[in-house]
């Protein structure tokens, strides 16, 4: 979930700090951002699908490698269709080619992507950790019940 819900839709639009973005364009950035997920998700999906149904031509490695391929080439597709959005503030230059501003610190913008990555690496971790302890727990009581029965 991490990887489609996250890191691919973070590679076309990735995270930025609210004061480097435009206002007039949040609208537009949402939903692109939105829509890359919503996308990016459907075609794991479908990549599953593929995969499971490939297993018993391909076997598992085989068809897990071509699921992998066709997610790859269908996100990379969808990227290349949906529209870039750049609007990191470079530097400012006055009539005479002196820098007035020297614009957003790379610094920051990479630390700001990074933590949004560790943040989001530390929310999906605990979904999972939480999920399989619950899971397991009800599982382990489901063979307990037929256990005894």
């Amino acid at each position: 979930m991490l990887l489609s819900l996250y890191l691919v839709p973070a590679l076309k639009y990735p995270p930025n700090p609210p004061a480097v973005s435009l206002d007039e364009t949040i609208k537009q950035r949402t939903l692109l951002y939105l829509l890359m997920v919503v996308l990016s998700a459907a075609l794991f999906v479908g990549a599953i699908y593929l995969g499971r149904r490939l297993v018993e031509r391909l076997g598992a490695w085989n068809a897990t490698l071509v699921a992998a391929a066709g997610y790859i080439v269908a996100v990379l597709v969808v990227m290349l269709i949906l529209p870039t959005i750049d609007e990191t503030p470079g530097p400012l230059l006055d009539a005479s080619g002196n820098i007035v501003y020297e614009g957003f610190p790379d610094d920051d913008l990479y630390e700001f992507r990074l933590f949004s990555l560790g943040t989001q690496v530390v929310m999906w971790a605990t979904i999972g950790l939480v999920f399989a302890a619950l899971a397991s727990r009800l599982l382990d009581g489901r063979r307990q019940e037929a256990l005894a029965a």
